[in-house]
Protein backbone atom coordinates (compact mmCIF):
# COMPACT_ATOMS: atom_id res chain seq x y z
CA UNK A 1 0.00 0.00 0.00
CA UNK A 2 2.83 2.68 0.93
CA UNK A 3 4.57 1.32 -2.74
CA UNK A 4 1.22 2.38 -4.19
CA UNK A 5 0.55 5.50 -2.72
CA UNK A 6 4.20 6.72 -3.52
CA UNK A 7 3.80 5.33 -6.97
CA UNK A 8 0.52 7.70 -7.35
CA UNK A 9 2.27 10.65 -5.86
CA UNK A 10 5.20 10.17 -8.19
CA UNK A 11 2.91 9.64 -11.23
CA UNK A 12 1.15 13.21 -10.02
CA UNK A 13 3.96 15.11 -9.74
CA UNK A 14 4.87 14.28 -12.97
CA UNK A 15 1.45 14.80 -14.60
CA UNK A 16 1.47 18.01 -13.14
CA UNK A 17 5.03 18.79 -13.93
CA UNK A 18 4.61 18.29 -17.37
CA UNK A 19 1.05 20.06 -17.71
CA UNK A 20 3.27 23.24 -16.52
CA UNK A 21 6.22 22.40 -18.74
CA UNK A 22 3.73 22.51 -21.60
CA UNK A 23 2.05 25.96 -21.02
CA UNK A 24 5.30 27.94 -20.35
CA UNK A 25 6.47 29.84 -22.63
CA UNK A 26 10.03 31.18 -22.99
CA UNK A 27 10.45 32.88 -26.54
CA UNK A 28 14.06 34.45 -25.65
CA UNK A 29 15.32 30.40 -25.00
CA UNK A 30 17.11 31.99 -21.91
CA UNK A 31 15.55 29.43 -19.65
CA UNK A 32 12.98 31.98 -17.86
CA UNK A 33 9.32 31.73 -18.49
CA UNK A 34 8.03 34.77 -20.15
CA UNK A 35 5.72 35.36 -17.23
CA UNK A 36 8.42 35.72 -15.16
CA UNK A 37 11.21 37.44 -17.60
CA UNK A 38 12.45 40.76 -16.88
CA UNK A 39 13.24 40.90 -20.82
CA UNK A 40 11.30 38.31 -23.07
CA UNK A 41 12.31 39.56 -26.48
CA UNK A 42 16.66 38.91 -25.44
CA UNK A 43 17.92 36.11 -23.60
CA UNK A 44 19.43 37.41 -20.36
CA UNK A 45 19.32 33.87 -17.64
CA UNK A 46 20.94 36.08 -15.21
CA UNK A 47 18.05 38.96 -14.81
CA UNK A 48 20.09 41.63 -14.39
CA UNK A 49 18.48 45.05 -13.25
CA UNK A 50 20.86 47.30 -12.45
CA UNK A 51 18.53 49.77 -11.77
CA UNK A 52 15.80 47.78 -10.22
CA UNK A 53 12.88 48.85 -12.43
CA UNK A 54 11.79 45.68 -13.32
CA UNK A 55 12.99 45.71 -16.76
CA UNK A 56 16.21 43.97 -17.11
CA UNK A 57 19.75 45.38 -18.62
CA UNK A 58 19.59 43.72 -21.73
CA UNK A 59 16.15 45.10 -22.82
CA UNK A 60 16.28 48.64 -20.70
CA UNK A 61 17.79 52.17 -22.32
CA UNK A 62 15.62 54.34 -20.72
CA UNK A 63 18.51 55.19 -17.99
CA UNK A 64 16.62 57.62 -16.28
CA UNK A 65 13.28 55.97 -16.15
CA UNK A 66 11.50 58.84 -17.74
CA UNK A 67 9.27 56.40 -19.82
CA UNK A 68 10.77 57.47 -23.26
CA UNK A 69 14.33 56.19 -24.70
CA UNK A 70 15.76 59.00 -25.95
CA UNK A 71 18.24 61.60 -26.96
CA UNK A 72 18.60 62.13 -23.20
CA UNK A 73 19.63 58.56 -22.63
CA UNK A 74 21.92 58.14 -25.25
CA UNK A 75 24.16 61.38 -23.90
CA UNK A 76 24.19 59.55 -20.55
CA UNK A 77 25.25 56.04 -22.37
CA UNK A 78 27.78 58.44 -24.40
CA UNK A 79 28.90 59.88 -21.30
CA UNK A 80 29.56 56.55 -19.74
CA UNK A 81 31.53 55.03 -22.35
CA UNK A 82 34.69 53.72 -21.39
CA UNK A 83 34.11 53.10 -18.01
CA UNK A 84 34.70 50.15 -16.02
CA UNK A 85 33.12 49.22 -12.83
CA UNK A 86 34.33 50.70 -9.84
CA UNK A 87 35.14 53.47 -11.93
CA UNK A 88 33.25 56.95 -10.67
CA UNK A 89 30.80 57.43 -13.81
CA UNK A 90 30.10 53.40 -14.16
CA UNK A 91 26.61 52.68 -13.69
CA UNK A 92 25.59 49.60 -13.94
CA UNK A 93 22.28 50.28 -15.18
CA UNK A 94 23.80 50.96 -18.45
CA UNK A 95 25.95 47.67 -18.59
CA UNK A 96 23.19 45.71 -21.10
CA UNK A 97 25.96 42.77 -21.15
CA UNK A 98 26.83 42.62 -17.61
CA UNK A 99 30.22 42.41 -18.56
CA UNK A 100 31.43 45.40 -15.88
CA UNK A 101 32.43 47.82 -18.68
CA UNK A 102 30.34 50.08 -20.48
CA UNK A 103 31.65 49.57 -24.14
CA UNK A 104 30.50 49.17 -27.88
CA UNK A 105 28.72 46.51 -27.10
CA UNK A 106 26.36 48.32 -25.16
CA UNK A 107 26.02 51.29 -27.41
CA UNK A 108 24.80 48.37 -30.04
CA UNK A 109 22.10 47.33 -27.28
CA UNK A 110 20.84 50.69 -27.25
CA UNK A 111 20.69 51.25 -30.94
CA UNK A 112 18.65 47.65 -30.84
CA UNK A 113 16.42 48.90 -28.05
CA UNK A 114 15.67 52.36 -29.78
CA UNK A 115 15.50 51.30 -32.86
Amino acid sequence: MKRLIMTLAAVSFALLTSAASASAVDSDADGIDDSVDNCAAVANADQFDGDLDGRGNACDADYNNDGVVDGIDQAILEAALGSVSGDADFDPALDHDGDGRIAGTDFTAFIRIHG
